[in-house]
C-alpha cells in the first residue's frame, strides 16, 4: 500500500546528565534536552515523574519501550548514569510513536504544547449520550432514515445469569410457573429526535420485549421492514414494526443452532436469512417457512464473527482459531471459496472491508489487526495476508472509514484505537467507555461514531478530520529552561483531573472549534429540512429528527425506575 508523508514534526529527546538537588532532602533530577524541528529546550524530571508517565500511558497504548526498573535503595553515581542511560532510552522509543503525539499526558509531561503553541490537538466530541438502559448491550442498530434505534441488551454478570436461570427453571416436582420469568435479555425499541429549545438529542423508548435468555445479534433488513435477533440459545426471532412505527410484532422464530448465535446476513435475492454460530454451522433458513434450506460445518472453533459484501454476494466468517472463510452464494448452495488463515491463530472477533481496494482487515484477541489483500473477486482462494499490526489485546469490534482510510478498533477496556492503515499507525487512542465494547456503527459524511458497551452506555461522537495538526516552531536563539518548581512525590504526580478539565475547557473549546465548525458547515448548508439524506445526520436540525424521520416530540424523555422493560408486545 502507498504510504503517506508524515505531517508530524521531528522530535528527538536527548538525557545528557543528572543533578542532585535539594527538596527538603537531596533529589536526583535527570535534565532532558528536547528538540522539536528548530526549536530546542530544557526540562528537569524525577525518576518518579518518568514512572508516572509510564504508567499513565501503559494503561492505554501496548509495545511501549521497557521503562527501567525501580531501586531499594539509594543509587549511587554510578547506577544513577545507567539509570539516566535507560531512560534516554525509554523516552527516545517514546518519541517515534505516532500514537503518542495526541496525548495529554505525553504533551505535557515534555511540555509540547508550551513550546509549540500552534499544535491542535483535535479529540472526539460527545454530542450525545443514553445511559438510562437497565442491561449491558450486546448489539444496537440505528436506522438512519427512520430514526429508530433498537439494541439488544443482555445480563452481563455471570452470577446474576446464574441465579436468574435457577429462578427460571421448573423442576420436575414443581407447580409449574406463570408466564412471569427473570429476566436475563431484552429488546428495546427506541425513538431519536432533538429537543427544539436546546438541540438536544431525546431519546424516547417506544417498546420493550424481556427474553430469559441473552440477546446477541442484530439484523435490519431494509427490504422487509425487519428486525432479526439471534439468541444465546441459537433461537432467531423477527420482528416487524407496527402501529405507524410505535411497536414490533413478534412473527418469526426459528430454532435455527445448539448455541449462541454470532452472526446474521438476509439474501434479499432468495430472501433466506444466514447465520453463523458458536456451534461451527453456517445455515440458510427461509423466514416464511422457519425451517433451514442449508446447513453446513465452517472452520474451527465455533464461528464468531461475520461480515455481509452484499454487492459481490460474498459473506465473510472468522472462527475462534483465527481463520477467515470467504462464502459464496451466487449460486446455491453457498460454498466456501476460499480460507485464509491469521499469523497468531487467535480468534477473530472484528472484522471490517475496504471493497475499493480490495482489502480485508482483522481484528483478534491477540491485539493482532491483519491485512488481506483479497484480489480479484472470484479468485479468493488466492488471497493472502501482506500485513499485521500489533495493538492491544483483545480487539471486540472494528469498523472502516473510507475517507482517512482509517480503522477503528474497540477493544475491552472501552478504547477506541485509530489506526491509520497506510502507514501502519495507530494515530489516537479514544477512551470512550468504562467496559468492553461490544458495537459500533459508523456515518462516514457526517463523522459521526456510535459505540456502545457493557457498561450500558450509548455515546453519539463528532470525530475530528485530522488528529493532529503541527507548524515547525521558529529556531530558538538559545536552549531555554523551562522555570520549575520543585515539590515533594505527591504533588509531582499528574493532576489527572484537573488537566482532563484543561483539556475540555481550552483544547475544546479552541483548538478543536475550527475543525468542527467547519465541518457543521458543511452539513448544514443548504440544508433542506424536507428530505431525508443518505446519512441520517445531515438533516439535524431543531425540532427534526437527527435521522430524517421528520417532526419529533420535543418533551423531556421521563425515565421510570419501576418500570424499565415495562413495555412488551
Amino acid at each position: 500500500m502507498e504510504k503517506r508523508d508524515s505531517t508530524l514534526i521531528p522530535i528527538h529527546f536527548t538525557i545528557p546528565k543528572f543533578t542532585e538537588k535539594v527538596v527538603g532532602k537531596i533529589v536526583v533530577f535527570y535534565q532532558i534536552v528536547v528538540q522539536m524541528g528548530k526549536q530546542i529546550w530544557q526540562i528537569e524530571k524525577r525518576y518518579s515523574q518518568y514512572d508516572d508517565l509510564n504508567l499513565m500511558l501503559s494503561k492505554k497504548y501496548a509495545n511501549l519501550p521497557r521503562f527501567p526498573g525501580k531501586g531499594f535503595f539509594k543509587l549511587n553515581d554510578e547506577a544513577c548514569e545507567q539509570r539516566r542511560k535507560d531512560l534516554q532510552e525509554y523516552i527516545r522509543g517514546l518519541a517515534v510513536r505516532s500514537d503518542l503525539r495526541t496525548d495529554p499526558f505525553f504533551r505535557d509531561f515534555f511540555e509540547l504544547d508550551l513550546h509549540n503553541s500552534s499544535t491542535m490537538c483535535y479529540s472526539p466530541i460527545k454530542v450525545a449520550q443514553l445511559d438510562e438502559l437497565p442491561l449491558g448491550i450486546r448489539d444496537f442498530h440505528y436506522i438512519n432514515d427512520k430514526g429508530l434505534l433498537f439494541f439488544a441488551l443482555s445480563e452481563m454478570k455471570i452470577t446474576s445469569r446464574l441465579d436468574s436461570y435457577l429462578t427460571n427453571l421448573n423442576l420436575p416436582w414443581e407447580k409449574k410457573k406463570d408466564d412471569t420469568y427473570s429476566t436475563v435479555g431484552a429488546l428495546i425499541f427506541y425513538r431519536v429526535g432533538l429537543r427544539e429549545s436546546s438541540g438536544e438529542w431525546v431519546f424516547t423508548r417506544l417498546w420493550a420485549k424481556n427474553f430469559s435468555v441473552q440477546t446477541n445479534i442484530l439484523l435490519w433488513v431494509p427490504e422487509k421492514e425487519m428486525l432479526f435477533l439471534g439468541m444465546d440459545d441459537g433461537v432467531i426471532y423477527g420482528f416487524s414494526i407496527i402501529n405507524k412505527g410505535i411497536s414490533l410484532s413478534q412473527d418469526v422464530e426459528i430454532k435455527a443452532h445448539s448455541k449462541r448465535v454470532m452472526g446474521l446476513a438476509y439474501d434479499s435475492e432468495n430472501g433466506y436469512l444466514l447465520s453463523i454460530s458458536e456451534d461451527g454451522k453456517f445455515k440458510c433458513s427461509d423466514p416464511t417457512t422457519e425451517e433451514p434450506v442449508h446447513e453446513e460445518y465452517v472452520g474451527k472453533g465455533g464461528l464468531k464473527q461475520l461480515i455481509h459484501d452484499k454487492y459481490y454476494k460474498r459473506l465473510f466468517i472468522g472462527d475462534g482459531k483465527g481463520n477467515v472463510h470467504i462464502m459464496s452464494y451466487i449460486n446455491y448452495p453457498p460454498e466456501v471459496v476460499g480460507t485464509i488463515s491469521t499469523e497468531s491463530s487467535s480468534c477473530i472477533r472484528g472484522m471490517c472491508i475496504d471493497n475499493d481496494l480490495k482489502y480485508l482487515f482483522t481484528g483478534d484477541t491477540s491485539g493482532n489487526i491483519n491485512t488481506f489483500d483479497l484480489g480479484p473477486v472470484g479468485k479468493e482462494r488466492f488471497a493472502k495476508q501482506i500485513g499485521s499490526i500489533k495493538g492491544v489485546s483483545k480487539i471486540r469490534y472494528m469498523v472502516w472509514t473510507n475517507q482517512n482510510r482509517e480503522v477503528f478498533a474497540g477493544n475491552d477496556t472501552g478504547k477506541v484505537y485509530i489506526w491509520d492503515i497506510e502507514n501502519s499507525k495507530c494515530v489516537y487512542v479514544h477512551e470512550a467507555h468504562e467496559y468492553p465494547i461490544t458495537k459500533m456503527q459508523w456515518f462516514e459524511k457526517s463523522r459521526y461514531l456510535m459505540t456502545v458497551s457493557k457498561d450500558k452506555v450509548l455515546s453519539v461522537w463528532q470525530v475530528p478530520k485530522q488528529w493532529i495538526k503541527e507548524e515547525a516552531p521558529e529556531a530558538s536563539e538559545e536552549v531555554k529552561v523551562a522555570p520549575r518548581k520543585f515539590v515533594d512525590d505527591e504533588d509531582a504526580k499528574f493532576k489527572t483531573n484537573g488537566y482532563e478539565k484543561f483539556v475540555q475547557e481550552e483544547n475544546y473549546q479552541e483548538n478543536y472549534q475550527e475543525n468542527y465548525q467547519e465541518s457543521a458547515d458543511n452539513y448544514y448548508e443548504d440544508l433542506d429540512r424536507g428530505n431525508t439524506g443518505e446519512s441520517a445526520f445531515e438533516n439535524i436540525e431543531n425540532g427534526y429528527d437527527p435521522l430524517g424521520g421528520g417532526m419529533v416530540s420535543t418533551k423531556p424523555v421521563k425515565k421510570n425506575d419501576d418500570d424499565l422493560l415495562g413495555w412488551s408486545n
